[in-house]
């Protein structure tokens, strides 16, 4: 997937300063405004800490446009937020990011 983010950039800019602005749930809250992006350091730190590599688009997301804010709802989170504040690996109920998710998709898998 191609990534278009300065057709992004603007588009969240004619929306933020559009007389009218169109009724979207949750856009009251982030008002089409993200936080700014983070630096390559700031990236490539919680890719090691965590010892992960994002995905690529959602990499390119953090450096060029945003590190949360604007999105779908209530907009989305920023890199390593959750609702309840900032969350730690092993918590109990985020788990560790370079471990393989625990629970199934609900697709069986057959050896067929």
């Amino acid at each position: 997937m191609d990534a278009d983010f300065e057709t992004l950039r603007n588009d969240l800019e004619r929306l933020r300063t559009s007389r009218f602005k169109p009724s979207l749930f949750g856009a009251d809250c982030h008002k089409y405004l993200v936080r700014p992006p983070l630096s390559e350091l700031e990236v490539t730190s919680f890719e090691r800490d965590h010892r992960v590599a994002l995905p690529a688009d959602y990499r390119q997301f953090l450096l060029q446009v945003g590190n949360g804010g604007a999105g779908p709802y209530y907009g989305l989170f920023a890199l390593g937020e959750w609702d309840e504040g900032t969350w730690k690996e092993g918590d109990g109920f985020i788990g560790k990011l370079s471990e393989p998710f625990p629970h199934g998709c609900g697709v069986e898998r057959s050896g067929r």
